[in-house]
């Protein structure tokens, strides 16, 4: 399921644990699903990252992509990857985006954020900032000592051909935005990239529908000079795909 679409695409993220497949039952408790495993039947509780709303990626039957950590620090081995909807595999595990968004930039897959020397994760841009931001790329070409401050989005929800996010009302999501807009203020250059992590979107948005609030803060945050990019990621059973940029559809607001 899913496999012939992907193959051919560069594979970034490796699963390094087990694989299997199975059949979602229910969602519950925020962090937990349940599954049905295809080789033995049992029936398993699996730990997902997937804080959102999962709209669309979380439906009882739908196939599911598992990992199995054995590991003494885990309660539960089993981990949700991905859920099988629009006829290929979709990432849900939110954790991995920030992976995939610094192999991307490291490989010059983003143009747009491509060239520089090195890329660090989880940076503050000042030992006073009470803001941590998921990607710093350091040394940009001709300028060693310039930077830029990336805050990266796992994106599952999809309307017609548009991939939305959030997909739940999300106030720390403003926060980072208004963050990114006070660093550009301030001279340094941000970016927000949004992963989308699902096939047949042909563009990203705001879902201003669900968090009003969030698409006018992202609004405000590219008028302020925030770079707003898209790119695809595609899943199959090796891992996380690098998919192609996607239009960026902001909707104005104050």
């Amino acid at each position: 399921m899913g496999r012939t679409r992907t193959l051919a695409m560069t594979l970034l993220v490796p699963f390094t644990h087990p694989i299997a497949t199975g059949r979602l039952v229910r969602r519950y408790q925020r962090f937990l699903v349940d599954v049905v495993l295809d080789e033995s039947g049992e029936r398993v509780v699996t730990h997902t990252a997937n804080t959102g709303a999962m709209t669309g990626v979380a439906e009882p039957g739908a196939p599911v992509l598992l990992t199995r950590h054995d590991s003494a620090t885990r309660r539960i081995p089993w981990e949700l990857e991905a859920v099988h909807v629009d006829g290929a595999w979709a990432n849900v595990n939110t954790a991995a985006a920030n992976v995939f968004a610094a192999r991307a930039v490291e490989r010059g897959l983003i143009p747009a954020l491509a060239g520089f020397a090195r890329v660090r994760r989880e940076v503050s841009p000042s030992p006073r900032s009470h803001s941590r931001f998921d990607l710093c790329l350091e040394g940009a070409p001709g300028d060693d000592e310039a930077c830029c401050y990336v805050e990266v989005k796992s994106v599952t929800l999809k309307e017609r051909e548009r991939a939305l996010f959030p997909d739940a009302v999300t106030e720390r999501g403003r926060k980072h935005l208004d963050a990114l807009a006070r660093l550009v203020k301030g001279g340094r250059r941000a970016a927000m990239l949004y992963v989308v992590m699902r096939m047949g979107c042909r563009a990203f948005a705001p879902a201003a529908a669900i968090d009003p609030g969030y698409a006018r803060a992202l609004a405000r945050a590219a008028r302020a000079g925030v770079e707003v990019r898209s790119v695809r990621c595609m899943a199959d059973e090796r891992g996380l795909c690098f998919g192609e940029a996607l239009p960026v559809e902001l909707v104005g607001g104050t």
